[in-house]
């Protein structure tokens, strides 16, 4: 389909991306409360989860209200939406030893489930006008909608990096011993009551990554449909790929080939596939941020005038990625290998990212503030070189305290801190590298016109 075609096709229908992003981005803030109450350690009451719950799913209707003029038809899609992903977990909390249990539990739990989300998405639509003047439709173009969805899986996707830290912190990866299944169940039917210790990390960590997977997909299938631009399509689809790539990779390094056998003499745990798997999330983590970058308005408006001088930066922002990249590389041989070796390196080698990414980060921060979006990025990719240089001292600390055997929690969750915040330096790495990218090609494509204006003059 033709970008004219398309654009006159999203002239005569409904652009549905608030009510996804909505949706979503309530799914994703109820699977995170979820996680944290349900942890081993930390569980709160069942009452206690399901009001967080509740407020989630009020929230979200809260926003229709808000941010969209789709009224309680929005609310009610938004309820809907959110109960039919959140299908992907109830069976866990439904599920029972027999087939004929777990029916007459269905029977009962996904209509009450549906009908509680709608009712609560319905109540905080209704409830917005409490929270300031109410009736006034959003102006268009508000929100940009569509990078907002983005926004949502991006989200999503870091919280599934910092579970997936969690596991490994904890040498949980092999707490599950089958792949697809999960000890002989369905994946999406293992009783919760069975999740336990390293079994509830490693479990919530395959939940997370189909519920990523599930949103990457409708993220792709919308934009085919709704976006005319060919480059945001192109890397949706690449996501898409990374994503299944990403779970067949974790699957197969639990059980080191395709089997459904559930006896850990018949699989053979893939120590390199556990670090290319965890090298790999962050590699799609910023393929969404691409995209989310490529789908803002700056990146599609010529208004913001850059100098030819910023070309200048951009092999020093390329260069950052890639050092950047080697480093967290460095970081996952030593999380899964425990080699002294890879540590050192790990060590030595920040020392020289953290001097380049603080160069790069400053030059283009003050000398392109006229450049509102590349100075935001830059200064907020500053802010993170100083959090994880912190987390990083603090991580050593945990590293030479705790013992390998059976680490604390208080180290896992200063390893994992310091992981995830590596991804968002990447991320954040990645964003200026694009925005320099796309400001200094167009600087460039105005001098070569007026060069070439000024032969024809003469």
């Amino acid at each position: 389909m033709s970008a004219e075609n398309r654009l006159e096709t999203d002239a005569t229908r409904r652009d549905p991306a608030d009510l996804l992003t909505i949706g979503f981005g309530t799914v994703v803030a109820m699977w995170g409360a979820g996680y944290v109450f349900r942890l081993p350690g930390i569980t709160l009451p069942s009452a206690a989860l399901f009001f967080a719950l509740l407020a989630c799913l009020i929230g979200g209707g809260v926003c229709v209200g808000r941010l969209t003029d789709r009224g309680w038809r929005g609310a009610l899609w938004v309820g809907l939406l959110a109960a039919m992903v959140n299908l992907l977990i109830l069976g866990s909390v439904i599920s029972k030893d027999t087939p004929t249990g777990l029916a007459k539990a269905a029977v009962l739990w996904i209509p009450a489930s549906l009908l509680i989300s709608i009712a609560a998405a319905l109540v905080g639509q209704r409830a917005a006008g409490w929270f300031g003047p109410g009736g006034a439709k959003p102006a268009a173009g508000a929100v940009n909608w569509r990078a907002a969805l983005v926004g949502v899986a991006i989200v999503g996707t870091l919280l599934l990096l910092a579970v997936g830290g969690v596991v490994t912190g904890f040498k949980a990866g092999l707490a599950v011993v089958d792949w697809p299944n999960s000890f002989g169940y369905n994946m999406f039917l293992y009783p919760l009551a069975k999740m336990t210790g390293p079994i509830y990390f490693e479990h919530s960590h395959r939940l997370f990554g189909s519920l990523v997977g599930l949103t990457t997909l409708v993220l792709t299938v919308y934009l085919h449909r709704f976006e005319a631009a060919r480059g945001p399509r192109l890397v949706s689809k690449l996501a898409l790929a990374a994503v299944i790539v990403q779970g067949v990779m974790g699957g197969l390094r639990v059980t080191g080939k395709f089997t459904l056998s559930t006896s850990a003499d018949e699989t053979t745990p893939n120590l390199v596939l556990a670090i290319g798997h965890g090298v790999f999330a962050q590699v799609f983590f910023c393929l969404l941020v691409g995209l989310r970058v490529s789908l803002a308005a700056e990146w599609r408006s010529d208004r913001v005038r850059a100098p030819a001088a910023l070309a200048a930066e951009r092999p020093l922002a390329i260069v950052l990625v890639v050092a950047l990249v080697a480093q967290l590389t460095l970081g996952a041989l030593y999380r899964h290998s425990a080699a002294a070796t890879y540590l050192y390196w790990h060590i030595g080698m920040a020392v020289g990212v953290i001097l380049l990414g603080l160069y790069v980060g400053m030059r283009i921060w003050a000398g392109h503030e006229a450049i509102a979006t590349l100075s935001r990025a830059a200064g907020t990719m500053l802010v993170l070189f100083g959090v994880q240089l912190a987390l990083g001292m603090f991580a050593l600390m945990a590293v030479a305290l705790d013992g390998k055997v059976n680490p604390h929690a208080w180290h896992v969750l200063v390893t994992t801190a310091h992981q995830t915040t590596g991804a968002l330096l990447l991320a954040s790495a990645v964003a200026v590298m694009l925005w320099t990218m796309c400001f200094a090609g167009r600087a460039e494509r105005r001098a070569a016109e007026v060069e070439a204006g000024a032969q024809l003059a003469s």
